[in-house]
């Protein structure tokens, strides 16, 4: 039995897209490090991470108390999305010539 030939595979473009909305890790353990164990708290300001991407459009207020509305302002969908727009104004493509779309998402 021999193998059927594999088509050839190229990467045509590739980008990435974060929420809008940031809030450090500064105001973020000063609004709510009084919640967390001091290990915790030592855990997360030494982890490297001085801005954090948030989808809430109101992150500071909602995160410090001071607006109890979670207000959405990006999804995996709109954010997939703008990628999607910024690999195609790197490389102009017909959409029905696309034979995989890889979407990778993380949240800590």
């Amino acid at each position: 039995m021999t193998p059927t030939p594999l088509p050839p595979v190229s990467l045509q473009a590739a980008a990435t897209a974060v929420p809008r909305t940031s809030i450090t890790t500064e105001d973020l353990l000063v609004a709510h490090g009084h919640l967390l164990s001091p290990s915790l708290r030592d855990t997360i300001a030494r982890m490297g991470v001085a801005r954090r991407h948030v989808a809430l459009a109101n992150a500071p207020a909602y995160l410090t108390g001071r607006d109890d509305t979670m207000r959405m302002e990006d999804t995996a969908t709109t954010l997939a999305c703008s990628a999607l727009r910024a690999c195609r104004e790197r490389r102009p493509f017909d959409p029905r010539e696309v034979g995989l779309l890889v979407a990778v998402t993380n949240t800590q």
